[in-house]
């Protein structure tokens, strides 16, 4: 037996009722957060290359 295509959708994906517009704002969203984050870590390289021997030390012992 085959749902229809308006079913509603259940596993917390984007549901057919969902306005357009709300769908491309959350995409917007979610690629200005991807390009945060990847700033971060761009950022955060600098930091993690400077302690990087302490965290291989703590490792050991």
């Amino acid at each position: 037996m085959q749902l229809p295509s308006f079913a509603p959708v259940t596993d917390g994906s984007i549901r057919c009722s969902a306005l357009p517009q709300e769908i491309v704002s959350a995409r917007a969203r979610g690629i200005k957060r991807r390009k945060r984050l990847n700033l971060e870590s761009k950022m955060s390289q600098k930091f993690s290359a400077a302690a990087e021997p302490a965290i291989l030390d703590f490792t050991k012992s």
